[in-house]
């Protein structure tokens, strides 16, 4: 009976001796070391596809921070696309996904194309009761009509509950003030009724969508007075940026030399990542010119060698800009297409500046007229928007060995057998933080000021 009790009591110290080690060794790990927001350079896409994603696809766009994709609507006109969303979050959980709706043009890819049909109140007419066309094609939303804007918001709010998706890219606030087409079809007064409503559409958007995700609007661009900032700030957690370079041109007024455009936007830029906004900054590779993208994509369609070398021949004067007035919640969007269905190279180019180590800045830029520098831990920036030059100076990391500091404690008395040892290890700070494992609120996340890219 003696020698039964004897066995069952070593066995129970053998299991808390086990236990002891694990818990010992699980210690002496410590917390896993956060990653860096500025571990690379952080980047963005765009991105689309008329039919479902190929596991690569999703794969290769998975390593991106932040992507903007369609969401998905289970409609007939939509047959064919997939919620690209919940595939990217199973490879990257801390991606930043944001779907779209266009607050000017109804496009029939992202709306039903029979509310023209259905409520032609909700559309602008001229005075010859022609409807406002976007590039002859598309209608353009009267934001005046109380019921349009009734249908807008509920739509917006109803997109922000797609699973997998974090927010919503409002696009076209620009356009409101600045198209043609509507500048063309409503008298000054009228216009002025369609901005003002507007606002109000945008107020009531934030209001009946807090707290479902993230509002990202269009709407920093140095045709406005302030760069689109008081909008920014009224209305949105963040800002897309297009046509960076590009100045607008408008009937009766100056055109801004193309420095002083850019350098506008940097300001803007600058001050948003500064407060703490959201930036997405698309750069297109070399100057923008449809017909030039439509050649280049016929040409590698066909199998034709295109040299992606020179199509990306500008790419560290791009990186240099962002890195210019990139904040702690920005990224950089720098692709020639974004169509999924065309060659890969054309919609994710790789290169090894994309990998290179970057660090934290070290400060903001310094701005010397038209030329820029900025220092980060691993690279220097120069910038000259006049020339438009860009030079990035990398430095490797230094790597450095320092010998552990080891504090022994002495553990709690565990009842050992003959022949049996106890180690003891290393016990971390009682007073360190561990971190936290990534979770499902990307959102909350999102501003967290030591989150990973």
């Amino acid at each position: 009976m003696n020698g039964h009790r004897n066995r069952i009591v070593r066995v129970i110290l053998l299991a808390a001796m086990a236990w002891s080690a694990l818990v010992c060794n699980l210690a002496c790990q410590g917390p896993r070391p956060a990653a860096s927001p500025w571990a690379t350079i952080p980047r963005g896409i765009c991105i689309w596809k008329n039919k479902p994603f190929t596991e690569q696809d999703v794969a290769v766009v998975a390593k991106y921070s932040l992507i903007q994709t369609m969401i998905p609507d289970g409609i007939p006109w939509r047959k064919g696309t997939d919620n690209i969303a919940l595939k990217i979050k199973k490879h990257n959980p801390r991606a930043i996904v944001i779907g779209y709706k266009n607050i000017v043009v109804h496009y029939d890819w992202h709306a039903d194309p029979a509310i023209f049909k259905t409520h032609p109140d909700w559309f602008i007419y001229d005075s010859q009761g022609r409807p406002a066309m976007h590039n002859n094609r598309r209608p353009v939303h009267d934001l005046r009509n109380a019921a349009m804007r009734e249908w807008w918001i509920g739509d917006v709010h109803r997109l922000l509950g797609t699973p997998g998706f974090d927010g919503i890219l409002i696009d076209a606030i620009t356009k409101v003030y600045f198209y043609q087409p509507i500048i063309d079809a409503l008298s000054p007064k009228e216009h002025e009724d369609y901005t003002n409503a507007f606002h109000r559409m945008m107020r009531d958007t934030r209001a009946r969508c807090e707290g479902r995700g993230l509002l990202i609007g269009n709407c920093l661009r140095a045709i406005h007075e302030d760069a689109g900032l008081a909008i920014l700030r009224a209305y949105y957690d963040g800002s897309y940026l297009e046509a960076f370079e590009e100045p607008m041109r408008l009937p009766g007024r100056t055109v801004l030399p193309r420095e002083e455009w850019v350098a506008r936007g940097i300001d803007a830029v600058q001050q948003a990542g500064a407060e703490g906004k959201l930036i997405f900054l698309t750069l297109f590779p070399g100057q923008f010119d449809q017909n030039d993208v439509a050649d280049v994509k016929s040409r590698s369609a066909k199998g034709e060698a295109i040299d992606f070398d020179e199509l990306y021949a500008d790419r560290e004067y791009k990186i240099a800009l962002f890195l210019i007035c990139a904040g702690e919640r920005s990224y950089l969007g720098y692709q020639y297409s974004r169509n999924a269905a065309d060659d890969r190279r054309l919609w994710d180019p790789d290169y090894p500046e994309f990998h290179k180590p970057l660090g934290p800045p070290r400060g903001p830029a310094l701005r010397n007229g038209y030329t820029y520098t900025r220092e980060f831990e691993h690279a220097s920036v120069y910038l000259d928007l006049r020339e438009r030059e860009g030079r990035i100076t990398w430095r490797e990391p230094e790597v450095t060995w320092r010998e552990p500091e080891v504090t022994w404690r002495k553990p709690k008395a565990v009842p050992t057998l003959p022949g049996a040892s106890q180690k003891q290890c290393q016990h971390p700070d009682p007073n360190r933080t561990p971190q936290s494992e990534p979770g499902a609120a990307i959102i909350a996340a999102l501003h967290d000021p030591n989150r990973a890219p």
